[in-house]
């Protein structure tokens, strides 16, 4: 494990202010993007958005970046870090998760933390029209989970160059479980909002209060789980970490509300997976200042440095 050399903003080092100040932030227009419809195996489709530079060759860089829960192609990470790498001359892609699009058309299923073949099909569709572009993964928390789940399916064969992922809950029932104790309800709030507009085609009027209760009444029966604790079992990668050949980064941040990076302490690691901890940071915040002082969102300049590698 290695340490993450963040400082956060001076007065802004809270957990709480870290996690939610970004969130409310402006993220700005992305880059000029085309939509693609991308039909999955079932029938169902996601949505996604590419990025390409003027002068972009087949032989550059392809960044994926999958949004976390309740998110979409236009989340302020996603639309923040798509700009940076879009000005240093790499494609981006802003995958839309099936169920979270902006089109009228609702999907036939919503999308959940292990839903790796989504992402699959993406990835050979990607390959297939460019085949000698470098293919490289960036997930943000839930999306960073799905990365390494995926990661650790493919193996040695895998279609990636590089997989990132930024505060993963690499064990969905912990991070569920987190989420709802009563110093977080702030954050259960916001997502809980957040999945009632995304879900009003599976929930059928009824509510929920937390992500459990969501998982018990959408995700689980909607993908053929047992119920919530199934579906977190199958899904979550810290399971799988092992099984990873292909190099990956993870980050955490010890002052996450709710993620605990204890879980990897424990785990049993491939090689190839790169563990970068930092004291501060909160989930998926890491505001401060870049090495030149243009920006406060310091992680971004970490993962151009890690994409340019």
């Amino acid at each position: 494990m290695k340490e993450l050399p963040f400082v956060p903003l001076r007065g802004f080092s809270s957990s709480r202010v870290q996690t939610i100040l970004p969130q409310f932030l402006p993220s700005g227009k992305p880059p000029p993007s085309v939509k693609v419809r991308v039909f999955l195996e079932d029938g169902d489709f996601q949505d996604i958005y590419i990025s390409t530079p003027p002068l972009w060759q087949a032989t550059d860089k392809t960044v994926i970046l999958l949004h976390g829960l309740a998110g979409r192609y236009d989340s302020p990470s996603l639309v923040r870090l798509s700009k940076v790498l879009y000005e240093a001359h790499h494609r981006i892609v802003r995958v839309s998760m099936r169920g979270a699009s902006s089109d009228a058309k609702p999907a036939k299923r919503p999308y959940h933390g292990g839903l790796t073949g989504d992402i699959l099909t993406v990835l050979k569709q990607l390959k297939k029209k460019m085949p000698f572009s470098p293919l490289i993964l960036i997930g943000f928390s839930m999306g960073g989970n799905l990365a390494l789940k995926l990661l650790a399916e493919l193996g040695i064969h895998s279609l990636l160059d590089l997989t990132i992922a930024i505060c993963p809950p690499i064990d969905l029932a912990s991070a569920s479980s987190l989420i709802s104790e009563r110093g977080n309800r702030f954050y259960n709030r916001y997502y809980v909002k957040e999945l009632q507009k995304q879900s009003q085609a599976w929930t059928l009027g009824r509510t929920f209060n937390t992500i459990y209760e969501y998982d018990s009444i959408v995700t689980a029966p909607q993908w053929g789980f047992r119920d919530a604790e199934d579906y977190y079992r199958q899904s979550s990668s810290l399971p799988v970490l092992s099984q990873i050949r292909r190099p990956c980064f993870l980050i955490f941040s010890e002052d996450d509300p709710f993620i605990d990076y204890n879980l990897i302490t424990r785990a049993s690691l491939s090689p190839q997976v790169e563990i970068w901890l930092s004291k501060k940071g909160g989930h998926m915040g890491f505001l401060g200042w870049t090495q030149d002082y243009r920006s406060i969102f310091w992680l971004n300049e970490l993962l151009l440095k890690w994409v340019n590698l």
